[in-house]
Parts: C-alpha cells; sequence; structure tokens
C-alpha cells in the first residue's frame, strides 16, 4: 500500500501519529539531554567526568603507574586496539631501567604491586574531561578503574605512588588522591615508610 493512501486511512492515521510523536519525544530528549550537559559544564567549569569507561585487557605492566592494553570492544575516539597507559594524578617512583641511575627507592616494590594486581587481568579506562588525553610520549592518561575501585587511589593510599598535581585534572579525583596520600603519609605506608621516627 502506498504512503498517501495508509494515512488516509484510519490505521494510517494512528501510525502517522505514533510516529510524529516518537520523533518529537526523540528531539525533546536530545535537547533535554544537551541542556542538562550544558548546565552541568556551566556549573562545574567543565570539572565533571565523562560517563564512558572503556574495557580493556591488561597485557604488560611496564612500571608501577603505566600499563600495556588491548580495547576490548569499543575503542576510545583517537586511540588504537592497543595502548600504553599512564595512570592519571599519580606518580610511582621510576625504575630508571636502561639510564645509569639506579631504580629509585620504592619503585620495584611498585611495579610487584601494579604487576600482581593489574597483569592479565580486565580494567575499565576513563578519561578525564579536563587533562590531555594523552602526555608528551604518546601515552593515552586514564583512569583505570577494577570493579568499582579506582586503582590509582589504591596505589597512592598503600604507598606505592606519591599524588601527582603538576597539571589539573577533576577536581573530586584530585581531592581523592590527595586524601590517599595523607593517609598513606600518616600511617607511614610504603614509600613513607621511611619516614617513622
Amino acid at each position: 500500500m502506498k504512503l498517501k493512501k495508509l494515512i488516509k486511512t484510519k490505521k494510517g492515521k494512528s501510525v502517522a501519529l505514533l510516529l510524529i510523536m516518537f520523533a518529537l519525544i526523540q528531539g525533546m530528549t536530545r535537547c533535554k539531554s544537551q541542556r542538562s550537559l550544558e548546565m552541568l559544564q556551566r556549573k562545574t567549569g567543565g570539572d565533571y567526568l565523562p560517563p564512558e569507561k572503556y574495557m580493556a585487557h591488561v597485557t604488560k605492566v611496564v612500571d608501577g603507574d603505566t600499563i600495556d592494553i588491548l580495547f576490548m570492544a569499543d575503542i576510545p575516539p583517537g586511540c588504537k586496539t592497543t595502548e600504553r597507559v599512564r595512570l592519571i594524578g599519580i606518580n610511582c617512583p621510576e625504575l630508571n631501567e636502561g639510564k645509569e641511575k639506579p631504580a629509585e627507592y620504592y619503585a620495584k616494590d611498585a611495579l610487584r604491586f601494579t604487576n600482581k594486581e593489574l597483569n592479565d587481568q580486565y580494567v575499565e579506562l576513563q578519561f578525564d574531561n579536563i587533562s590531555e588525553k594523552r602526555d608528551k610520549y604518546g601515552r593515552i592518561i586514564c583512569y583505570v578503574w577494577v570493579g568499582k575501585h579506582l586503582f590509582n587511589r589504591i596505589l597512592v593510599e598503600r604507598g606505592f605512588a606519591r599524588f601527582y598535581d603538576k597539571f589539573k585534572f577533576n577536581t573530586q579525583h584530585m581531592m581523592t588522591l590527595a586524601a590517599a596520600e595523607k593517609y598513606a603519609l600518616d600511617n607511614r605506608l610504603g614509600l613513607w615508610e621511611s619516614t617513622r621516627k
């Protein structure tokens, strides 16, 4: 049956009305979502986290705060299937491999811990809305989630990493990581152990 003839029937008018209503609802929902996002950006000064998390398999632990991953399904825009990831907002002691300097205090402990917790595991990666997506070495900079736990925070809280605030990122996570470092320092955990009295 042709569209004009269908619309002239009672059933056709009902179908056409439903399609129009569906299109209007879709448009209103899209506009409402866009307005909500704009309002959130105004309220927070852009300081919010994108809701997208990307499932990845950890193929190698490079050091305490750097891992190699393979994206499992969705690949974030501007990324390849495999990437090197630097955990945002933290800094583990340096291994200094291939350099004349020895490894920094607690670097090997941080590597062992991250290797034990993340190697050959599935994690979710989340980008920050404020910081750059990549660092000067080409690594993507992310929050790493293990289930509901932010691994960046775990490393700082257990004394395997310091809070790294040399650049601005999500305020809530900056406060979380600063508090985690205070906890580790107050309890002299990990790399803060040498501050024991």
